[in-house]
């Protein structure tokens, strides 16, 4: 994503991401399951899925990153695994056990220390919540909300579509809206400028990060539910670290390292807690 925005706004990468995504999946979709067809009516609802999901979780990403801190996002983006944990909860289709609890919060806790590392102390990328960065807060959460609804939905599908026909109409369906925020910086785009090395990680953020990767979070999400995906999804800061040290050459901090360790902690914790569950039946 680095590379990508060196020369691609924001909302110009993410309607060539979706876009490019809707295009692939629905092929994709038509050529390995092409007996399947899904209903209109569940059509219409996974593209609903998509739009809350996809749309409305991009547009409140996007609007509260131009107004508030890089820290305050990473933040409070950080809370989504618990977000979708609680929602659960409170709508009664998981339940939150003590070892569950534990395991969130140990994770958690690595989270916001990994984060607190990275953005600093104050500074214009901090973590400093404020009156002047209330409303870009505020468009953050309702991102945070928008993915936790759009993970409980796709739970709820368990058993009516494949995890590919999922994350194929609920891209779909999403896409229309990011065309049109997007589309004043396609349209003034210059796309003889933008190099070989971007369009390069604009398909490895297509390809995998779109693709690849919701197609496997929204079969955790049918096959293990809801909270238990969430738990595992503490775990990104790690992987970032790892790929920013092959990447970017940044090395972490003693600080970071440590909030790794936290969540190493809470994926054995996790894995324990669930140790006894009985699995649900995979969905082919």
């Amino acid at each position: 994503m680095k590379f990508a925005l060196r020369s691609l706004t924001p909302y110009a990468l993410t309607a060539i991401r979706f876009t490019l995504a809707s295009l692939v999946l629905w092929f994709v979709a038509r050529a390995m399951e092409p007996n399947t067809p899904l209903p209109w009516r569940l059509r219409i609802r996974l593209a609903g899925l998509g739009v809350i999901g996809n749309s409305f979780y991009q547009v409140g990403f996007l609007l509260g990153l131009e107004r508030t801190t890089a820290g305050n996002s990473s933040l409070l983006i950080a809370t989504t695994p618990l977000a979708i944990a609680v929602l659960g909860s409170l709508l009664g289709v998981e339940r939150l056990t003590r070892a569950v609890r534990w395991a969130l919060a140990v994770g958690m806790l690595g989270v916001v220390v990994i984060v607190l590392a990275k953005a600093g102390k104050g500074g214009a990328d901090g973590v400093r919540f404020s009156m002047a960065t209330i409303a870009g807060d505020l468009w953050t959460l309702s991102a945070v909300l928008c993915w936790a609804v759009f993970t409980h939905g796709v739970r709820e599908l368990h058993g009516t579509a494949s995890p590919l026909r999922v994350t194929a109409w609920t891209i779909i369906g999403g896409t229309p809206l990011m065309l049109i925020v997007g589309w004043h910086d396609l349209t003034t785009l210059d796309w003889a400028g933008v190099g070989a090395a971007t369009w390069g990680a604009v398909a490895y953020a297509t390809f995998i990060s779109l693709i690849v990767a919701y197609v496997l979070w929204n079969r955790s999400v049918i096959e293990v539910g809801s909270s238990r995906t969430a738990l595992y999804g503490v775990t990104i800061p790690i992987f970032a670290m790892a790929t920013a040290f092959v990447l970017l050459g940044e090395r972490p901090t003693p600080p970071e390292l440590v909030g790794a360790s936290l969540i190493l902690v809470s994926v054995v914790l996790n894995i324990r807690a669930h140790g006894s569950a009985e699995p649900q039946t995979i969905l082919r």
